[in-house]
């Protein structure tokens, strides 16, 4: 896959898909195998993907690969010096926040700072999304879930982080390879009052959960992000072999009722899976969200460099 820049693919995309019937999922799914505009990841981030599954890789090592990138250096030092991890002293140097975030931290901050870099505001105006809003809904999951994940000391919750910055990434792929159909499922959500996951279905022949871990997958990431990605509104379609996709997927319930207020527990069930692990937050979210709030403020404040 090549990055291109500007508004240019979006017309080669749209042209291609008017071109081709896309109606089926088969149809879709070769659609997207064909496109070679994709977004990619930067190479200091592949970078450090790839480091992190190499056992012998030091924080030496890392640091200096991400000091290769002064974007995502600048906002990992923001980020280890905000309320948003709490530490007393001033984190001085990339080294430094390596050492004490620990690998798996900074693997999470660094994905998620090169995602959103990826898609740029200027290359999604086509179709009126609100790449904005879509980014802070994405951090504010991303947020919760690590402070679900750590309250309730789960199981391979790892990336939990990056998983809530890239569970609706399909809708961005909605909005930028297909504009036009975008528009249409928006005018239909906002007359009926309806969710994406509940509406798309009539305008696309595959969810924006199937496209972002499509993506996901293109980016050769590990596979339970694209499972979490894949099956965060349906985690009971898969077997449990750790906490990281309940987690998701309360969140995201969490975020959609509580600080969107995009409908109710009827309109957002949480599967039975999370209650079980989650029972007691869920239940309490009143208590702790008010806290939580503020570190996704300070969160976006500095990954969306606002």
């Amino acid at each position: 896959m090549k990055a291109e820049s500007g508004g240019q693919y979006h017309l080669q995309a749209e042209a291609l898909a008017k071109q081709m019937r896309i109606a089926t999922v088969t149809d879709m799914m070769q659609y997207l195998e064909t496109l070679q505009e994709l977004p990619t990841l930067s190479s200091v981030a592949m970078r450090v993907n790839g480091m992190l599954m190499n056992t012998d890789t030091t924080a030496h090592d890392l640091a200096q690969v991400i000091e290769k990138d002064q974007s995502i250096a600048s906002k990992l030092l923001k980020l280890a010096n905000s309320s948003f991890f709490g530490f007393s002293s001033r984190v001085s140097s990339v080294a430094h926040a390596v050492m004490i975030l620990g690998f798996n931290s900074v693997r999470n901050a660094v994905l998620s700072m090169a995602v959103i870099d990826a898609f740029s505001l200027k290359h999604h105006r086509q179709s009126g999304f609100d790449l904005t809003s879509f980014w802070r809904h994405s951090i504010s999951v991303a947020v919760i879930g690590r402070y679900l994940g750590n309250a309730t000391k789960g199981r391979g919750i790892e990336n939990v982080f990056t998983a809530g910055i890239l569970h609706d990434i399909g809708k961005v792929v909605m909005a930028i390879y297909f504009p036009e159909r975008f528009i249409e499922l928006k005018q239909s959500m906002d007359e009926e009052a309806a969710s994406c996951m509940n509406t798309e279905h009539q305008f696309f022949p595959i969810g924006h959960s199937a496209m972002g871990a499509f993506l996901v997958r293109c980016w050769n990431l590990p596979v339970d992000l694209v499972a979490a990605i894949a099956q965060h509104h349906h985690p009971e379609l898969l077997p449990r072999e750790d906490d990281l996709l309940p987690l998701v997927h309360a969140a995201d319930a969490i975020v959609n009722i509580y600080l969107e207020k995009n409908g109710d527990a009827e309109q957002w069930p949480i599967c039975q899976s999370a209650w079980r692990l989650l029972g007691d937050k869920i239940q309490n979210v009143h208590e702790w969200l008010p806290a939580i709030e503020e570190e996704i403020q300070h969160a976006c404040q500095v990954i969306l460099d606002n």
